[in-house]
């Protein structure tokens, strides 16, 4: 049962991880420096952020 649970929560944290090395990396082999991979995560995650927010609101029926 504990490993199931291990596998169900490893799984998407996995896959997140390797979505974020992907992009980290495209991000370095378009040009782009340290300063703009930050720069670029931090939209990233502000974009990730909204989208909860928008499924959340829709989801609780406001808005």
């Amino acid at each position: 049962m504990l490993r199931a649970l291990a596998v169900l929560v490893l799984i998407p944290v996995v896959l997140v991880a390797a979505f974020l090395v992907s992009y980290v990396l495209t991000c370095i082999a378009g040009g782009a420096t340290p300063d703009e991979v930050v720069e670029l995560l931090g939209g990233l995650w502000e974009r990730v952020r909204g989208a909860a927010f928008d499924l959340a609101r829709q989801l609780a029926g406001v808005g």
